[in-house]
């Protein structure tokens, strides 16, 4: 039926993967639902591959309806594979794939300066400095310290 069955999940990466395989020839669909339930990945049946993002998790019993599919192969877009029950996978014959160029520290310093960003209220003093309000009284900050 087709080569990538892509998890949506409301955003521009969806549609830019979406361009990038079916430009390489494959055929490609993206779901109408963007959550993971038994209905939607059923929506994938017939395809070699599904895409999940990191903020979707495929939960043990539903690698059934995977393998059910003929499923073959998850495709992570993130760093790792938390977000899939590996040891279930394995055992169904589906293999997993991650992005490998993901680099830990990059993930590592991208947490740090969210951090950093809510505990200086850097969200905050955008907003108020695009409303020309230069006002500090409300941008107490939290101090990082040991």
């Amino acid at each position: 039926m087709g080569d990538l069955f892509i998890l949506n999940t409301r955003c521009k990466l969806t549609d830019k993967i979406r361009e990038t395989f079916e430009k390489a020839g494959f055929k490609v669909k993206v779901s109408t639902d963007s959550g993971v339930s038994d209905e939607n990945l059923k929506g994938a049946k017939g395809f070699t591959a599904i895409c999940i993002f990191v903020n979707k998790c495929i939960k043990p019993e539903q690698v059934e309806i995977l393998k059910e599919n003929g499923n073959k192969l998850i495709l992570h877009c993130s760093a790792g594979f938390d977000n899939s029950p590996t040891e279930e996978l394995k055992a169904a014959g589906i293999s997993a794939a991650r992005v490998p160029s993901y680099s830990p520290g990059s993930i590592a310093e991208y947490a740090v300066t969210q951090i950093m960003a809510l505990a200086k209220n850097t969200h905050m003093s955008y907003v108020m400095t695009k409303k020309a309000d230069f006002e500090i009284t409300n941008m107490q900050c939290l101090l990082l310290e040991n």
